[in-house]
């Protein structure tokens, strides 16, 4: 019975982990996808004052990528699924 336990344990905890990183996984790709629209602006600024803001939306999108950095960090950690045989 004690082994039974410890089997089906392992188990939801690797079901656990699978959700954690399916969850990481789909917030990471909303972030990313709602950084599309600036990546994909060609525009350089007309102005000076174009241009300025323009800069300061670059460094806002620098600090929010390095936010991000973290959560794909995590998403690179291998799950143990390929190591669990039930």
């Amino acid at each position: 019975m004690v082994d039974q336990w410890e089997s089906r344990w392992e188990y939801l905890q690797l079901i656990l982990e699978v959700y954690q990183f399916a969850r990481d996984a789909a917030v990471a790709e909303a972030w990313l996808m709602a950084q599309e629209p600036y990546l994909m602006n060609t525009e350089l600024g007309d102005t000076l004052d174009a241009v300025e803001n323009l800069l300061k939306k670059h460094e806002a999108f620098e600090k929010s990528a390095a936010t991000q950095e973290e959560r794909f960090a995590a998403l690179e950690k291998l799950t143990t699924v390929s190591t669990y045989r039930r």
